[in-house]
């Protein structure tokens, strides 16, 4: 079977392997058809992404069809369309028994830690899998992780109807965070510097603020009776995003964070107790799959103009260097398998 490997900084090849085979009695084996290209991938190709391991078989945003099942398997059936979450878990340390899955203590990441889904064929286990309705194309069915990030970021700040929520970047994750905040009920707002994003934004419903030109403060006082953002996600994730972030949220409300900078903020304690903020991280998803697909298949929650550029598998490395290209505008990337 065809795999993407990358073996170090720069130097990815297309590698034949021997095809993969169910060991364990709750595997599944799958016939991957879609994969969708994350910023995560970027960085390993780069050298950027601190948690690499070389080599590695990158991809985390997977879907694919149910090719064999373990003699354990009672959920699903070969011919079942499925999207993989990437979380691999212990189920043994505190984190795991309180059922803060996404942040095991030993944590591993398929497409990070372990081999991911730019492969021609996957085992992962039953639990790791969702059943999709066949109708669903693999071009939506490759955003239900992307998706899974949305619904965990907006359930770590506990979004209801009737909440403002401020998203920081109105890119692809940034879209997510709006489009379920939306569909819990809350009005959005985001900002970019990016016209053909704010106003893709703009198309959706949400309250599109230029950051180029225009104040966020402003603006969300403006539409929202006087008070800033009750819940404030920072899908940029830089030193002064945080520091705006901290800055931009109401009295009682929520900060979260996305991002993985290293670099430190010039945060003033007296922003975060005068209005007693919580500031939380998101990472990952914490078993969200269920969410996004119920959502999608409820007709609420859209998955359209996400994806920019469908791609062949074997176009993995062009794709890349394109995503890295700043004078080419792209959205998800995703790659299609026969």
């Amino acid at each position: 079977m065809k795999a993407v490997r990358i073996n170090k900084v720069e130097y990815l090849e297309i590698v034949d392997l021997e095809e993969i085979q169910i060991e364990e009695d709750d595997d599944i084996k799958i016939k991957v058809k879609s994969v969708g290209i994350c910023g995560s991938d970027i960085g390993i190709y780069n050298g950027t992404n601190p948690m690499a391991e070389y080599p590695r078989i990158i991809g985390h945003e997977m879907t694919g069809v149910v090719e064999e099942v373990g003699n354990k398997v009672k959920g699903l059936k070969v011919g079942d369309h499925v999207a993989v979450d990437p979380v691999i878990n212990c189920g043994e340390c505190k984190n795991c028994k309180k059922g803060r899955v996404n942040i095991c203590e030993n944590l591993k990441v398929r497409g990070v830690h372990v081999d991911g889904g730019f492969q021609e064929k996957i085992v992962v286990k039953e639990s790791q899998a969702y059943k999709l309705d066949p109708s669903m194309p693999w071009n939506k069915s490759v955003l239900v992780e992307p998706f899974s990030i949305g619904f965990q970021a907006n359930r770590r700040a506990n979004v209801s109807e009737g909440d403002a929520v401020f998203v920081m970047g109105a890119g692809s994750i940034g879209q997510t965070v709006g489009r379920v905040a939306q569909y819990l009920g809350a009005k959005v707002f985001t900002s970019d510097m990016d016209p053909k994003k704010l106003e893709r934004a703009s198309k959706y419903g949400m309250i599109a603020i230029d950051a180029s030109k225009e104040d966020p403060a402003e603006v969300i006082r403006e539409n929202n009776n006087g008070r800033l953002a009750d819940v404030v996600v920072d899908a940029i994730c830089t030193p002064k995003t945080f520091e705006q972030a901290v800055k931009l949220a109401a009295s009682a409300g929520t900060v979260v964070n996305l991002g993985f900078s290293t670099k430190p903020s010039e945060i003033c304690s007296v922003d975060i107790t005068s209005k007693e903020l919580d500031i939380v991280g998101s990472r990952l998803s914490n078993r969200r799959f269920p969410e996004v697909i119920d959502a999608y298949n409820s007709g609420k929650l859209s998955f359209d103009d996400l994806v920019s550029h469908e791609m062949k598998f074997e176009e993995a490395e062009k794709a890349i260097k394109m995503i890295m290209d700043k004078d080419i505008y792209t959205e998800k990337v995703i790659l299609i398998l026969d």
